[in-house]
């Protein structure tokens, strides 16, 4: 990260081999330099790093925007109304209030307009006080107005309402994440999860490559699987917007948009084994998340979820070919532990639709990464298909030729 309370990141250069970071303590003024194979870039949405690098972005900016942070009881001003979320026309239109971090304590996120010759200079503590007031209907309403960023005398925090995605989420041996390539609109609270989801999807990849278990090609497939769905979030919050700052509502289709957006996207990358669907169903596919059932592992209840990481996963259905059956934690491409789980025997399946849900018959087999998502399946596990699931590890890893599957 480039920006933190302890240090501060300065000059950073990249090679053949690795990156080195030049960074100074804040505290002490001591001057040191990192080095690694790797940085990771998520620093925020004015992302030094991605300035530096010249990487630009594609969207939608639609105002300046200031955080003020308050204490104040508005029990009177809301009459017993639960509100997460409110927008406002006062002080000006666009105005935003939203809890913060307790029963008394909100942000109030008024917009401004630099072009007017406005900035973050004129929200004094009196006149941050007063917007409080007019935003909330309650004249003389006690207010405490809280310090923008915590350990700082700074009165608000300025940002950008706006909509977009970087044009490049990597440039060499730098890999940006989070607010850094993508900013989407409050409507909907897509941001926070869209940037985990990022670092979730890169994390592995990252451990994979540093380990040795995966060629340096692995990461190659962090923005083909990640760009397509910062985009599409990105369009979802600004519809929610539109639709919340005018008619007021949100209808059904917008609804089903978040939480497919949330949990039914699909990654289409090397790092994903497309199948050619014949005999397979639309449940499964390689590339979606794997389905949540209710299962049974070592006399526990469990979802199918939890049976994934920190390796690559196989689940056999209970028909599978049993003189096929790879050991269990038998290492099969580039030194990636593969655990083998069959239906029927390490796992309980009490409602019986765990190859329905994915898409494949009893006898068939569901590969799936350490983030949760399908590799590759088969309608039927056989000697044959044994074979193939190592050349598959092998593309999904990026090795140069593949390795000889378990069993042979």
């Amino acid at each position: 990260m480039a920006r933190s309370r302890r240090a501060k990141l300065g000059e950073v250069t990249q090679d053949a081999d690795g990156v080195t970071a030049s960074v100074t303590d804040r505290a002490s003024g001591r001057r040191y330099t990192v080095r690694a194979r790797y940085l990771i870039a998520a620093d925020g949405h004015r992302s030094p790093l991605r300035l530096a690098l010249g990487i630009r972005t594609r969207g939608r900016r639609l105002a300046h925007v200031v955080n003020i942070a308050f204490e104040a009881n508005l029990g009177a001003a809301l009459r017993g109304r639960p509100v997460g979320l409110a927008y406002l026309a006062r002080p000006v239109p666009g105005t935003l209030l939203a809890r913060l971090d307790g029963a008394d304590r909100w942000v109030l996120m008024v917009p401004y307009d630099p072009e007017r010759g406005e900035g973050p200079a004129d929200f004094t503590p009196e006149r941050c006080a007063a917007d409080i007031r007019a935003a909330v209907g309650v004249p003389d309403l006690a207010v405490r107005v809280l310090p923008a960023v915590p350990g700082t005398g700074r009165a608000v925090h300025t940002w950008e309402l706006a909509s977009w995605v970087a044009e490049e989420y990597r440039r060499g041996r730098i890999l940006l994440a989070g607010d850094a390539v993508h900013v989407m609109l409050p409507s909907g609270g897509l941001g926070a999860n869209t940037g985990i989801q990022d670092v979730h999807n890169l994390a592995w990849k990252l451990a994979a490559v540093l380990q040795g278990r995966a060629g340096a090609g692995l990461l190659d497939t962090y923005e083909p699987e990640r760009r397509p769905v910062a985009e599409l979030t990105c369009a979802l919050s600004t519809r929610l917007q539109e639709e919340r700052a005018g008619a007021g509502g949100e209808d059904a289709a917008a609804r089903v948009g978040r939480l497919a957006l949330g949990l039914g996207y699909r990654y289409d990358s090397e790092a994903v084994v497309a199948d050619g669907e014949d005999g397979l169903g639309e449940s499964g596919r390689p590339g979606t998340r794997a389905p949540h059932l209710d299962l049974v592992r070592d006399g526990r209840a469990c979802s199918s979820i939890d049976l994934y990481g920190p390796g690559f996963t196989l689940l056999l259905g209970p028909a599978a070919a049993a003189d096929a059956l790879p050991a269990p934690d038998r290492c099969v491409a580039g030194d990636g532990c593969l655990e083998v789980l069959r239906i029927g025997r390490e796992v309980a399946d009490p409602s019986g639709r765990w190859a329905a849900a994915h898409g494949v018959g009893s006898s068939g087999a569901v590969l799936v990464r350490p983030d949760g998502f399908v590799v590759w399946r088969t309608p039927v596990w056989h000697p044959g298909t044994a074979r193939e699931l190592s050349g598959a590890l092998a593309r999904v890893l990026a090795l140069p030729r593949p390795s000889v599957a378990a069993g042979r």
